[in-house]
């Protein structure tokens, strides 16, 4: 469904609400949804990478 405007049309949705209660919006994400986001105006401010641990019995 990439590339149809449904993040898009979701996200303004989303922002419209956000706004009536704050002057600031984080989102945490993936970097698949970049150009969406960058389009309704967020900005990248920070970047991590997640790690994972298993224990030998793989849990």
């Amino acid at each position: 469904m990439r590339r149809k405007g449904l993040a898009t049309a979701y996200l303004k949705e989303v922002l419209t609400e956000a706004k009536k209660q704050a002057d600031t919006c984080i989102l945490h994400a993936t970097s698949a949804g970049k150009p969406a986001y960058e389009k309704l105006g967020f900005t990248a401010v920070n970047e991590f990478d997640v790690y994972r641990r298993r224990n030998r019995d793989g849990k």
